[in-house]
């Protein structure tokens, strides 16, 4: 290493050649990475949607959803199936295994399960199941909201110019649409003039099906050549439909739909309704190409908004929301800015210590290794997004580590008088040893992340690795350029008069240390147990804590059978209490009437349901966080009358983690729900928990058909005349998607109003059978009604409900109130009462136990490989431990620095412990390597050489603490709104680093001079 330090220490002309093409590289390489909201992963989940117009939840569960399931159970790979089948659509989603090897595969078996599955779909079914797998790639870059008080017509048009403008930019891939309703061509039945005529339903829909005709005939083959043959049919306008021959006599007497059916070209039935400010709405989801820019692509998006804005027609507003390409913007400015600031702020710690010159190349290393770092980006097909800005954020306070302890031995060997040139190779080759093994120790530190399992995991996983770009470009910059920067000037001046001060009071303050070390060592225990115990009982442990953000949703139920213009209606009142509680912090506010579905949840719809998004001033803009808007937002929403659910979900919060208290149940319908409503009982009665809900909601009243096969046979009826005929009676059957000119639009044949379903209406109706005679359908079945669900949801083929429920973590936690749901299951015997039931904890706890799990062999991983690359250096087992003796006061240390925020200690906090292991070691390295060189071949220092060894190291010592520290506080003290997350990894590691100083500059001497102690007693042992 000398040689090649030598190498590069004499060719400065060379060195800073290198410098400045490292400068252009890395901005060739930012230039080139794409930016990105998260890293590019796959969630490990694949959703199959299939769609069945005008079925309701059962229907779709044992026509669609079971089939599918029952395919799926053959499928490798497969974790979990949970499926919810609501009315007219169901949604399956199936976790793949996170250790399978063939991820393509498996989707690939996925697909075609689900198609053999399709086979055996009823005809009403217009198409094959969606398969998708989801990836972050699946998530809205930016919400376009188009709202006015206009014709909704007029806003359909306007959703579509914008739309069709959209999809031509580049980056942006598809467009979801909410609030956007197709049109439809009702054929509206009047049930007495098909039963005059003697018609069969499904003469009707064959009649109608074969006017929108479109398909190929096969080709001709002439002498001259071959063509192909299409029967083209179709409407061009909705009046053609009137005139379709639904029967021909041979007298010429043709029935036609105008006899039967009144028809009307309408838009559908409301199931979403996207509203702003009272007026109706349409919101465009605007997803990304894979592999595209997010800044770019969001930049032309708003853009195309900025010019679209003008040409919009009188009383129509187009707002730009939930721009999510914000996040790494803010992140990307926060390291600017955090980048420049801490070069500042390191040039000017060191020129406390050092002469400019020296303080000068130092602070210069670091751009020069976050250039250096964005290379290996580059090369390892990294992107810019917020997981790898949140590690060059971390190691902004470590980047100059390496070039500290480098530039301070050079500073010393300057000082005993050696030329510059001799001093920069002897001072940096001085300290090459422990600088390389305080690299792989922290980047040993980080790797275990690799490891984690789950999302979390993949999320993560881009750490280590920027993590060890950085420090192998802060080793290049450290060891090859900076000594070549320092191999010129004049003789340093003498140490500064305040840290010769400083020094002198060390110095006696470690000689009583080190006399008194025993006595040391259990001081520092006391104290360091003392405040870790008040520390780690008052931060609370909370896996995915809320941050401040700028959006949150609030979920709206109303009592089962409300409208959907009352919901909508509510919803408004919902709006203006916003407005009124929010004033000018608030952005911007629209609610989704028919749902309450967010993240990647899937709840169904439902006529009783809201949703409403809040989206606040940036943090910056406001004088009140998120939360503290929150608080007496709540308080107002108790005080609503005439609603079932009325609950804050915070924006900041993880939807990966599920909720604090969630029980999912099977079993048997009944068994099952009456345990759902004992758990909710309990849990409403706790005044730790709240939000207390139920996956169960009912749903529209089931006319559940009983057909006699017998009465059916003798009376000449076929099983497809009777469904058919009950289908039309009750909701309507989809007969398709027609051509209508140029505009493919629904087609449905229903009941007129007046005979809409009822029990009276089945009761009554009149189906022909193939003879053409009149059969009543009150001879041939009977009919009950009773209570529907709204969804139906399955876990791995059994019918489950879920019971959920958010809990104050001032009173309580996940694990307290979880146990206690477990034991009260116990103690009121729920398992013995209903034997067939059985319940299942997840949610938050679940994420938690799991996560605990893998963070505990990472840190168990983490110490155990620092521990080897420290006997490697070192040669001996009881020094290693010396100097990792110091991370788990680092680590109390880190605890306490969280209370002091006010921050709970979450999963993101404890990847920082992870990573503060590592650095903690490096200080405690460059002390017992200070120490080790004094003995040299002695093999034994006395006391006072211990100490006087400790006072060598005390400067690189407090000079990498001070500014790693210096470096790290500006992100935890300057990050707001969106960056915030970051805040809990960054303060572990600059509070443990801080007060871990305390540690390696008092204890640490003491424990060398013990470790001595024992060697000698174990020395005398042996001789004898």
């Amino acid at each position: 290493m000398k040689a090649l330090i030598q190498f590069f220490a004499s060719r400065s002309l060379l060195v800073n050649l290198l410098m400045l093409a490292s400068l252009v590289a890395g901005l060739t390489a930012v230039r080139s990475m794409n930016a990105e909201t998260m890293p590019k992963i796959d969630m490990g989940m694949v959703t199959i949607t299939t769609a069945y117009p005008g079925a309701g939840p059962e229907d779709v569960e044992l026509s669609v959803t079971d089939p599918i399931e029952e395919q799926l159970r053959s499928v490798k790979g497969v974790d979990t199936i949970s499926s919810t089948s609501t009315e007219g659509i169901s949604v399956i989603s199936v976790t793949l295994d996170p250790d399978i090897e063939d991820k393509d595969s498996a989707v690939r078996d996925l697909r075609e399960a689900a198609d053999r599955a399709a086979i055996e779909f009823p005809d009403q079914v217009p198409g094959k199941p969606e398969v998708v797998e989801i990836t972050t790639d699946e998530f809205a870059v930016i919400e376009l909201h188009l709202s006015g008080a206009v014709p909704e017509e007029t806003l359909r048009l306007e959703a579509e110019r914008l739309a069709d403008a959209l999809v031509e930019l580049e980056g942006v891939g598809r467009i979801n649409k909410v609030g956007y309703r197709e049109r439809e061509l009702q054929v509206l039945i009047d049930p007495v003039a098909v039963q005059r005529r003697g018609l069969r339903y499904d003469e009707i829909s064959t009649a109608l099906r074969g006017g929108a005709l479109r398909s190929s005939g096969g080709s001709i083959e002439s002498f001259v050549t071959e063509r192909q043959v299409l029967t083209v049919a179709g409407y061009d306008e909705p009046s053609d439909v009137l005139d379709v021959i639904v029967r021909s006599t041979e007298v010429g007497n043709n029935v036609r739909v105008s006899d039967v059916a009144d028809v009307f070209y309408d838009f559908e039935e409301w199931t979403k309704q996207a509203r702003s400010g009272g007026d109706l709405g349409i919101v465009l989801m605007v997803l990304k190409q894979a592999g595209s820019d997010t800044l770019d692509t969001a930049a032309l998006i708003r853009d195309l908004c900025d010019e679209t804005r003008p040409g919009l027609p009188p009383g129509v507003n187009l707002e730009v929301l939930n721009d999510t390409s914000r996040f790494t913007k803010d992140m990307l400015g926060t390291l600017v800015n955090n980048a420049v600031m801490g070069v500042i702020l390191v040039f000017f710690v060191l020129l406390a210590f050092f002469d400019f010159r020296l303080s000068f190349w130092v602070a210069l290393g670091l751009p020069i290794a976050v250039a250096l770092t964005f290379v290996g980006m580059n090369l390892f097909g990294l992107d810019l997004d917020l997981m790898t800005l949140m590690a060059l954020l971390l190691m902004l306070g470590m980047l100059v580590d390496d070039a500290i302890v480098a530039g301070e031995s050079v500073y010393q060997h300057r000082e005993a008088g050696l030329d510059p040139l001799r001093a920069a190779i002897d001072g940096t080759s001085a300290v090459a040893a422990p600088v390389i093994t305080s690299i792989i120790t922290t980047a040993l530190a980080f790797a275990p992340i690799l490891f984690l399992g789950g999302i979390e995991g993949k999320l993560l996983r881009a750490i280590p690795i920027v993590v060890a770009l950085t420090l192998a470009s802060s080793l290049i910059e450290s060891q090859l350029m900076l000594p070549a920067h320092l191999s010129h000037g004049s003789k340093p001046s003498k140490a500064r008069a305040w840290f010769t001060w400083v020094r002198a009071r060390y110095d006696v303050l470690v000689a009583r240390l080190v006399r008194r070390r025993y006595l040391t060592v259990v001081g520092y225990l006391i104290v360091f147990g003392l405040l870790g115990s008040l520390a780690f009982s008052r931060v609370p442990f909370n896996l995915f804590p809320s941050t401040d953000s700028d959006m949150f949703m609030i979920k709206l139920e109303l009592e089962e059978g409300t409208a959907f213009e009352r919901t909508a209606v509510k919803a408004e009142e919902i709006e203006a209490l916003i407005r009124a509680e929010t004033g000018d912090d608030l952005l911007s506010v629209s609610t989704e009437v028919g749902h309450h579905d967010y993240g990647i949840s899937e709840g169904g719809t439902h006529a009783a349901w809201a949703l409403t998004k809040v989206y606040l001033q940036p943090s910056g803009a406001r004088e009140r966080t998120s939360a503290q808007i929150i608080e007496p937002l709540e308080a107002t929403f108790a005080k609503v009358e005439g609603v079932k659910l009325l609950e804050v979900v915070k924006g900041g919060s993880s939807t990966t983690a599920g909720q604090p208290i969630e029980i999912t149940i099977s079993g048997p319908t009944n068994d099952r729900l009456r345990v759902a409503d004992i758990l909710i009982e309990k849990m409403r009665a706790n005044p730790a928990v709240h939000a207390v809900e139920s996956s169960y909601v009912p749903g529209k009243p089931v006319l559940e058909v009983s057909l006699d096969p017998v009465l059916m046979s003798a009376r000449g009826l076929r099983e497809s005349d009777v469904t058919t005929a009950i289908r039309v009676a009750i909701d309507g059957s989809h007969i398709g998607d027609i051509q209508l000119g140029t505009e493919k639009v629904g087609f449905r044949m229903a009941f007129q109003d007046r005979d809409r379903a009822s029990l009276d209406t089945l009761q009554g109706l009149v189906v022909t059978n193939q003879a053409g005679d009149s059969i009543p359908l009150s001879g041939v079945l009977s009919v009950r009604e009773r209570p529907g669900e709204s969804s139906i949801r399955h876990v791995d083929g059994d019918a489950t409900v879920t019971v959920f429920g958010d809990i104050d973590r001032a009173l309580t936690t996940v694990e307290k109130i979880n146990g206690e749901l477990a034991e009260f299951v116990g103690e009121a015997r729920i398992e013995q009462q209903y034997p067939e039931v059985r319940l299942k904890f997840g949610g938050e706890l679940e994420q938690q136990q799991a996560a605990m799990g893998e963070l505990a062999v990472a840190l168990g991983l983490c110490l155990g490989l620092i521990f080897m690359a420290l006997v490697v250096l070192f040669g001996s087992l009881t020094q290693p431990v010396l100097i990792m003796i110091v991370i788990p006061f680092g680590m109390v240390a880190s605890v306490i620095g969280l209370m002091i925020q006010g921050i709970d200690l979450s999963i993101i906090a404890m990847v920082g412990m992870l990573g503060l292991a590592g650095v903690l070691v490096n200080d405690s390295l460059v002390m017992v390597s200070g120490l080790n060189a004094a003995r040299g071949e002695r093999g034994e220092l006395e006391l006072g050489e211990i100490c006087d060894g400790a006072s060598l190291r005390l400067r690189p010592i407090l000079i990498t603490s001070i500014t790693t520290t210096v470096g790290l506080f500006p992100t935890i003290y300057g990050s707001t709104g969106s960056t915030a997350f970051i805040v809990p990894m960054i303060s572990t590691i600059a509070w443990g680093v801080l007060f871990g100083t305390v540690v390696t500059l008092g204890l640490l001497p003491a424990l060398y001079a013990i470790e001595q102690d024992v060697r000698r007693g174990a020395g005398r042992v042996f001789r004898r």
